[in-house]
This record gives C-alpha cells, sequence and structure tokens, in this order.
C-alpha cells in the first residue's frame, strides 16, 4: 500500500485517502480528504468564501483584464503562453490544425490544443483534438508514427480491390 503525508495534519495515510489533483508532481492533492473537508468547510464561512466568482471578477476587473492580457495558463500540462503567442501560432497556421488543417472556426474552443514536447515543453504547435489524442497515442514517437504508415500502406485501397473483382467478373461473362 502506497502512503503520503499530509501535509495540514502531519500523519502518514494511504494515497486513497487523497483527492486527484492533476498538477501536482505525484497527482494527489497535498493534504488528506478530512483535512481538506475542515478546510472547505472553514473557508464556506469565512468572509472571503462569501463572496462568488462572478462577484470577485467584478469587482477586480482590470486585476482580471490583466491576467487574461499576460498569459494563458494550462494547469494540466504546466504550459503557460501569452495571449499574443497564441495569435500568432493560430495566424501562421491560418487558423487552423497543423496536422489535418481542419479550420479552428469550425471545432468547439475545447477541441483546440496547444502540442507541446513532454520532454522539454516547447510547444510546437496548435492541434485539434483528434490530431492531439492521436499523436500521444503514439507517444510523441516518430517511429511509431512510420511504423503506422507503413501498415496503412500495405492494405489495399478498397476501391481497388473492387476494381479488380469487377474486371475479373467482367473478364468471366
Amino acid at each position: 500500500m502506497e502512503t503520503k503525508i499530509c501535509s495540514k495534519c502531519k500523519t502518514e495515510k494511504s494515497k486513497l485517502n487523497f483527492n486527484k489533483r492533476k498538477a501536482s508532481p505525484d497527482k494527489l492533492h497535498h493534504s488528506c480528504k478530512a483535512c481538506q473537508k475542515v478546510y472547505n468547510v472553514k473557508y464556506r464561512q469565512s468572509s472571503q468564501g462569501q463572496i462568488s466568482k462572478q462577484e470577485w471578477n467584478n469587482n477586480n476587473r482590470e486585476k482580471v483584464r490583466f491576467s487574461i492580457r499576460q498569459s494563458m495558463f494550462f494547469a494540466h500540462t504546466g504550459i503557460r503562453i501569452t495571449k499574443e503567442h497564441y495569435d500568432n501560432l493560430s495566424a501562421t497556421q491560418n487558423n487552423s490544425c497543423a496536422i489535418c488543417y481542419i479550420n479552428f472556426e469550425e471545432l468547439p474552443s475545447k477541441q483546440k490544443h496547444i502540442d507541446h514536447c513532454h520532454t522539454t515543453n516547447k510547444i510546437r504547435g496548435l492541434l485539434c483534438s483528434l490530431c492531439n489524442t492521436s499523436l500521444g497515442g503514439f507517444k510523441d514517437n516518430s517511429d511509431l508514427l512510420d511504423s503506422a504508415k507503413q501498415y496503412l500502406a500495405k492494405e489495399e485501397p478498397s476501391w481497388q480491390v473492387l476494381l479488380q473483382h469487377l474486371e475479373r467478373k467482367y473478364e468471366d461473362t
């Protein structure tokens, strides 16, 4: 059984006692579920917890505008990119996927991805959801992609098979 020490109560507990958190190195929250529950109750009862996110955004418009202008942060990847850099990438790629060339205007915003090297975190370009998932499936390994390309090339296109079948049928008559 794997364990982890809670940062709040300082006790060693099973990893099952911690909520998931994508941004953490071990993909788990730093405090256990019990400590997090106590914190959440206290926070909601405090004056800070009483104000809604919308209210806070309305009261702090300049902070919100500044953070949006300065950078876009993708917590699940740790990638930080300025809006200007994102817009430049999009313009360079004619607002389309770098692989299949589908226009991003045809897609919901959730299906636009910033592709990056998982080793260096260097941004490579913008991809649609399908192409991004496909690269991930091949583990960003160009040898695997070449192997898949060769595999697909081995198979005769269905129209050629149909044509051969029709030719044989025509010769028989």
